[in-house]
């Protein structure tokens, strides 16, 4: 059933081997996932509430994979998202992440290790940054879009890696009120959307499948 963290103290940490959440999960307060396995998020996740005050973050680690299986934040935003797999991968099935600025914390979103997304996915940040550390890639070949923030809604920056390398993107969209770091090679099907500056970290490849599709 729903798994509800809350109450005192202020912050919760949760550290074992395997990890798993089969039930919606409410984050009542700052929480840290810390597993020398994998962790599976089967259902929802969410803050606390509505309010700013409510905005709590939720920090996920794990040797090997994390998947998230439901929308994080899709009915009560987090504050900041983390998600760190140092042996294994991100997985995205749960199409949503958003996250909004409040109880001191600005919205931002950090990926660290191969992310796959396994659903058309939209990241809605709050004032934060968005920063993918490894590569991303959809789980299967062009079929999976990714889109970034909305027009006037991300005064964030957004840092790339290589993006489609094994499974190129249908298409996707990146809209930052900052700057966008390219750090390598975009490989995606019909659409490359990029909206403010770019700033190109390295020297990379952006290669369109079908353009005039």
């Amino acid at each position: 059933g729903p798994v509800v963290i809350g109450g005192l103290p202020a912050a919760m940490s949760v550290n074992g081997g395997n990890i798993s959440y089969n039930g919606a999960l409410t984050a009542g307060k700052d929480t840290t996932i810390n597993s020398t396995g994998n962790v599976l998020f089967g259902a929802t996740a969410d803050s606390g509430g509505s309010a700013a005050s409510y905005f709590h973050s939720i920090n996920t680690t794990a040797a090997g994979d994390i998947t998230m299986t439901g929308a994080e934040g899709g009915t009560f935003a987090f504050g900041a998202v983390t998600e760190t797999s140092s042996g294994g991968h991100v997985f995205m099935n749960g199409a949503t992440v958003a996250t909004a600025a409040g109880n001191n914390l600005t919205g931002a979103q950090s990926y660290s290790g191969t992310v796959v997304l396994g659903a058309n996915t939209t990241l809605t940040p709050g004032t934060g940054d968005i920063t993918f550390a490894g590569n991303l890639d959809g789980a299967t070949t062009n079929t999976k879009t990714l889109s970034i923030g909305t027009a006037g809604s991300h005064a964030g920056n957004v840092t790339l890696g290589t993006v489609g390398a094994n499974n190129p993107l249908q298409s996707f969209s990146i809209t930052a009120d900052k700057v966008v770091t390219l750090n390598g090679d975009i490989h995606a099907e019909t659409a490359l959307n990029l909206i403010n500056q770019v700033l190109v970290g390295n020297t990379i490849t952006v290669s369109m499948i079908n353009q005039n599709a």
